[in-house]
């Protein structure tokens, strides 16, 4: 086998990043595709009624509203979702963005331009990874030290014992000297 030339092996690693993009993003196009159909029957149902009711209302008129519970939902609902979405990876370590994406998908977010959507997730959802982090529960993976690679994963159960953080050898056997 020959050895294979570098802007060769670029291309063959980009293509292999992309794929992953792909295979990452699919499931989430398919929910976002499911809720947008049982949206839009929803919609539909609600101008026939409405057609029926009344002639001299046109539902076409009417302006959307978007009804919330506070910000994120109940109090800690931000916090929740983000451990969930990085606990549904099953331990594949997911990209800040697309944590971000995933959450505001969850919550019902709406922006009005997605480097908006960007702003609030480098802001909101990083902010609340940060501190998942430093409470031992998530565990931050840096590639080449920028923001773009930096992915998030729930930390291995065994480094996460009794509640607390343990963190090597020495962690397990100050656990084990407590029990």
């Amino acid at each position: 086998m020959s050895k294979m030339p570098s802007y060769l092996k670029g291309l063959v690693e980009s293509r292999a990043r992309f794929c992953g993009d792909v295979e990452r993003l699919e499931p989430i196009l398919a929910e976002v595709t499911a809720q947008l159909a049982d949206a839009r029957k929803r919609l539909a149902a609600a101008d026939i009624m409405i057609r029926d009711y009344s002639h001299l209302l046109d539902p076409t008129a009417i302006q959307p509203v978007r009804a919330r519970k506070g910000k994120y939902g109940g109090h800690g609902n931000l916090k929740l979702v983000v451990r969930q979405i990085l606990e549904a990876a099953n331990g594949v370590p997911l990209p800040s963005a697309e944590v971000g994406l995933r959450v505001a998908i969850q919550l019902g977010l709406t922006f009005l331009s997605i480097e908006e959507q960007r702003v609030w997730a480098h802001g909101c959802v990083n902010r609340e990874l940060i501190r998942q982090m430093r409470t031992g529960q998530v565990e931050r993976l840096q590639g080449d030290h920028s923001h773009y690679s930096t992915h998030w994963r729930i930390k291995p159960e065994a480094e996460v014992l009794a509640g607390g953080t343990v963190t090597g050898l020495d962690g397990l056997r100050e656990l084990a000297g407590k029990g």
